[in-house]
């Protein structure tokens, strides 16, 4: 028995192999969606320009499928603004303290390379030696 294999929607692309049973179909499901997508992605520009477009288009006439979060357009005492403040709150404090811990990181970097330049200057070369 073979294993079955994908028809790819690039020449160029070789087909994957998929396994069969039970994980063999969502396997070949995945596969063919990534080929569709790739084949629709490797097409000329002005389809893509088109679809690109049409869901600007849609946006700017249905405004109501862009509306933001209940933060802007919520009830300002709901428990769901809070929490969503909240959120935003613990996520803006892990990226602070990320980057307080690369400025302490480049600041040790270059406290280390001023050291190594001073004790390097204290060296003296003793000129001659051994003949």
């Amino acid at each position: 028995m073979t294993t079955p294999r994908i028809p790819s929607a690039d020449p160029g692309i070789p087909a994957p192999v998929i396994p069969s049973g039970s994980e063999g179909s969502l396997a070949r499901r995945t596969f063919a969606r990534a080929r569709s997508f790739a084949a629709f992605a490797a097409q000329d520009d002005g389809l893509r320009r088109t679809f690109l477009t049409f869901f600007i288009l849609a946006a700017l006439l249905a405004p109501q499928f862009s509306y933001a979060c209940a933060v802007c357009y919520g009830s300002a005492d709901s428990a769901l603004t809070k929490g969503i403040n909240n959120g935003i709150a613990v996520l803006l404090g892990v990226v602070f303290f990320v980057q307080i811990g690369f400025v302490a990181l480049f600041w040790s970097f270059w406290r280390r390379a001023q050291a190594l330049r001073r004790r390097r200057e204290s060296m003296r070369v003793i000129q001659g030696g051994a003949v």
